[in-house]
């Protein structure tokens, strides 16, 4: 019975890796526009955890305020060494690659690239508020995708993708706010390289000592398949965990209202409408939505102050919505009179020719 319960627990692993494929040597694929490729792993000698504390004086809420040490440390943001670990990728090779990610993201969604000025330069100042506010110190690029699906991704050397999407869904400019600090928080930790030379650490390993047999092999294979798996379910969530806790950094120096970050995934859970098991939970890559929003709130009240003034929202982003309802509304009216052209019969000319 234990055997057949260590097949089941194995299996399902080993399926999912395979399935995913190895993470090569070489410089991955470029992501696919409606996905976010930045998925976060690390290989650190213990999975990210929050910092050491110490108590605060007493604020409002009624009980003593926790306080960010080490490279977390909220005054010492820009000078603090968020982006150390294991990376045998330098700056300039990660900037070079996102380059190159750039140029197939960009080719891919050419004709769904937002050329409108009120709506790409309101997005960009969004976000280079909250770069300001952040550990990057280097030039930031903002795109804006014209997608129905609220998703938003960052590519290595600092690029950032916002589908339109997303600022449909938000309800305010905190909550676009909030999903680009995480999104900066991932460039700013350089996880994307980080999670690169974790693949190429492991293969690596499992390629210095490869059996002779063919049976050998297809176990080590295997073996590989569900260690680096493995190490991916754990670290995966220890740097989504880091970027939700920088990212809510950069939006309190950033001065927006810190419960928009919550909320804002608390969206995302409803839109999901699904329940996650424990198999989920398991083999899930990304930590699931419920828990992120409770641990999320637990930091915002566990460890910032309140402030006198929060910013909440702006006319300007009001505007932009309804910018992007008039694209979007656009953009159907076309689709259906093409759509009617196409259905039209076509009058075909009798020949005179006998």
């Amino acid at each position: 019975m234990k055997k057949v319960c260590l097949i089941l627990l194995i299996v399902p692993a080993t399926f999912a890796a395979l399935l995913s494929g190895q993470v090569p040597a070489d410089f991955p694929e470029p992501p696919q526009v409606m996905d976010a490729p930045t998925l976060a792993l690390d290989l650190p000698q213990t999975p990210v955890v929050l910092p050491s504390l110490v108590l605060e004086l007493p604020v409002s809420r009624g009980h003593s305020l926790k306080k960010f040490e080490g490279k977390y440390n909220l005054q010492a943001i820009g000078h603090r060494g968020v982006n150390r670990g294991l990376n045998y990728i330098s700056p300039a090779e990660e900037l070079e690659l996102g380059k190159e990610w750039v140029k197939e993201v960009d080719a891919s969604a050419a004709n769904r690239l937002i050329t409108d000025p009120l709506i790409t330069e309101y997005v960009n100042r969004i976000a280079q508020n909250i770069v300001r506010a952040s550990d990057i110190n280097a030039p930031f690029t903002v795109k804006v995708i014209d997608s129905d699906q609220p998703n938003a991704f960052s590519l290595p050397g600092g690029f950032l993708y916002i589908n339109t999407g997303l600022l449909m869904m938000a309800d305010d400019e905190a909550e676009l706010a909030g999903v680009i600090g995480h999104e900066v928080a991932h460039v700013a930790a350089r996880h994307s390289t980080r999670q690169i030379s974790r693949g190429m650490l492991i293969s690596s390993a499992f390629s210095a000592a490869k059996p002779k047999s063919i049976w050998g092999r297809v176990f080590s294979h295997l073996a590989e398949a569900v260690t680096e798996d493995l190490l991916t379910l754990k670290f995966s969530r220890g740097f989504e965990e880091e970027a939700d806790l920088l990212g809510i950094q950069y939006l309190y120096v950033a001065g927006y209202d810190l419960s928009a970050y919550p909320s804002m995934f608390e969206k995302m859970w409803q839109r999901e409408g699904t329940r996650h098991t424990f198999l989920d939970r398991l083999l899930s890559t990304h930590p699931v939505t419920q828990d992120r929003i409770k641990r999320c709130q637990r930091l915002i009240n566990d460890y910032f102050p309140d402030k006198e003034a929060y910013q909440l929202n702006t006319s300007e982003f009001e505007n932009v919505k309804v910018r992007i309802a008039n694209l979007h509304n656009n953009r159907v009216s076309q689709a259906n009179e093409e759509e009617e052209d196409d259905e039209r019969p076509v009058l075909r000319r009798r020949s005179n020719d006998h």
